[in-house]
Order: structure tokens, then sequence, then C-alpha cells
């Protein structure tokens, strides 16, 4: 078989048609051939899974201008894929808790520049929690193979644009909720609902925080809210500094179960009464110990049921209730005892503070 060069067509029509216009166009022609089907073969392996094109040359496609993006490198597609998408989400959240948690701490420092420690914790830790959420508009938008590292490559994408405008509907639906429910309280009457009032705004409002610095972060601007939320703040510490609890707990080894609950209300802010007259807040209930049957010599065994009920006295409605039961085991039975009473009180004190949450 003849390799077909350039100069055979050459010498085939010089044979043939020596001086012909028709001879030298082909000609031409063919020399333009056979110089892009170099260039085709290679243009179609870039387009492939296999290739080692450099990143800076895929994000031309993707200016900062209008992109957010983050690469991740794998031993698999999926798991570039995977670290792609976390590595932007990381960095890009990373930014919104720093200065979301910055604006909370100033919120949260008073005039004289006393700064609610209990509050301030309790705001960053929901921060984290709403930051950490994936948010949607994320795209792995290419992926490939890199002959150099041996390793899959992918880059995630973010369209600033979308995600601005998407963000932005979320702002404005949450400054609706939030006056809503800043309407809603004016008339409550009862302190302990007008403090759970406000830390639904509490909230709503750490939700609107995030989006708004995601918005400022892929550079967007945000609406100034007509509500002042260093006021509800401020309103919502006075309100928690009014509330005061009164116990009426019965039942074998009840002090333990107070001083849980009593402890952990404290740590929150809220003070505890010295009788039911002064309280806004009565939890009462029984703790029941009792021994347990259990086939294993030389130890005893024990267990503990507990029943709380926590009622506003300013309506007179029942806010909640927990019930819990625990079992332990210790050498004699008075240290099952106290062990099972411990873990008990622990549960109810912790599922108990979720209602004043």
């Amino acid at each position: 078989m003849h390799l077909m060069t350039e100069q055979y067509y050459f010498d085939f029509f010089n044979r043939r048609k020596t001086g012909s216009v028709f001879c030298v166009k082909l000609l031409q022609l063919l020399q333009v051939v056979c110089l892009l089907l170099p260039v085709a073969f290679s243009s179609g392996c870039a387009t492939g899974g296999d290739t080692s094109a450099s990143l800076s040359k895929r994000l031309m496609f993707y200016p900062e201008a209008k992109y957010l993006t983050a690469e991740g490198i794998g031993q698999s597609e999926a798991e570039a894929k995977n670290i792609a998408l976390s590595e932007l989400s990381r960095i890009f959240e990373a930014k919104v808790l720093s200065e979301t948690s910055d604006v909370m701490v100033s919120l949260y420092t008073d005039k004289d520049g006393k700064k609610s420690e209990v509050f301030t914790q309790q705001a960053q830790a929901k921060v984290r929690v709403t930051s950490g959420v994936a948010f949607e508009g994320v795209r792995t938008k290419e992926t490939w193979f890199d002959k150099t590292d041996k390793k899959y490559h992918a880059l995630a994408v973010l369209k600033r644009a979308e995600a601005g405008a998407a963000w932005l509907a979320k702002v404005n639906d949450l400054d609706n909720k939030i006056r809503a429910e800043l309407l809603a309280i004016e008339s409550v009457q009862s302190r302990f609902l007008l403090f759970r009032g406000y830390r639904r705004v509490e909230d709503l409002w750490v939700e609107r925080a995030v989006y708004a610095s995601r918005i400022r972060v892929i550079g967007g601007t945000v609406p100034v809210p007509d509500y002042n939320m260093s006021e509800v703040l401020a309103k919502m510490a006075q309100v928690r500094s009014e509330i005061a609890v009164f116990f009426e707990l019965t039942g074998d080894n009840a002090e333990i179960l107070q001083y849980e609950i009593v402890a952990a209300l404290i740590k929150l802010g809220f003070k505890v009464a010295p009788d039911r007259e002064s309280s806004s807040i009565l939890i009462s209930g029984q703790i029941k110990v009792h021994p347990l049957e259990m086939s294993n010599p030389g130890w005893q065994f024990a267990g503990a049921e507990a029943g709380v009920v926590l009622k506003d006295l300013t309506t007179g409605n029942e806010v909640g209730s927990v019930s819990k039961e625990a079992r332990a085991a210790h050498l004699e039975f008075r240290g099952a005892v106290r062990r099972a009473v411990r873990k008990v009180a622990g549960e109810v004190s912790r599922e108990l503070l979720l209602l004043f949450k």
C-alpha cells in the first residue's frame, strides 16, 4: 500500500495533468487537510476523560467575576467530584462562619462593652449548624484524568448570579417571618412565652445572617431590615432575667434530679425562685427507684423512673413534659440507686432544657 504523502499526490498529478489549474487547487486543498488532521485528532483526545490539560486553561471558561470554583483530586472520578464539592463548600462556608460569628458577637455586646457569653455561644453554635448545611447550585462541570500525577481531577463550580438570587429570596422570606413573629409577640403576656417568641426570632435571624453573609462573600448586596435586631436581643435578655423557676419534685433522691435541672438552667441564665408566688415557671414531678433482679452474682441492680411537667404559671397551661427511665449496677444496692438516679436525671434535664430554647 502506497504511503499517500504530499509528494506522492504531487508526482501523480504532474504525470497526468501537468500545468493544470485543477491540480494546483487540489494540491492546495490536500496541503490544508494534511495540516488539519493532526489537530483534529489532538482535539478529539482533549475532549475525553484522559487528558492532562492544566487547571488554569479550564478556569478560563469560569472567570472569577462570575464563578466560585474549587478543584478536587482523587483516585477515582467519583472521589474527585466529592472532594471538589466539599472543598468549595468548606472554603466558602469558612468565610461565612467567620463573618456571621463576628456579627453575632457585636450584637450580643451591650452598650458598656460587656459580652453575653451564654447567648453568644448558643448563637455561634447555631451559626455552625446553619452554615454547615450544603448549599444548592454547586455543580462539577469538569472532570479529567491527569497523566502526570495519574489521578482524577474535578472542578466544582458555583455561578455567583444564580446563587445570589436564590439566597436573596431566602433573606426576603426570612425577613417576612421575623416581622410576623415580632408582631405576634406584641400581645403576649406570659414572660416565658415572650422569651420563646424572641428565641424563634433569633433562630430566624441567625439563618438570615448566614444567607446574608453568603451573598456578601460572592460580592452581592443585602437589604437592610426595617427591624432592629440589637433591640430584639436586648429585650430577650431582659425577659430571660425576669423568669424565675420553682421546683416541686418528690421521691427517692429527688434532690439529685433537681440539682441537674437547676445547674443547667443557671448556665442558660435563668433564676430559681424561693417560692411559688415569686415564680413564673413551675417544674413538678417525681422520681421512683426500684431493685432489679438480674442473673449476675456479686452485683446489685437498680432502676429509676422520672417524670416532670413544666407549667407556665401566668397562663396556667402545661408547656411540656418529660418522662425517662434508666438502670444501673453497683456492688451495693445504694450505689446502684444513685447511679441510676444520676443517669435518669441527666436525660430528663437535657430534654427539659429544649423547652427553654
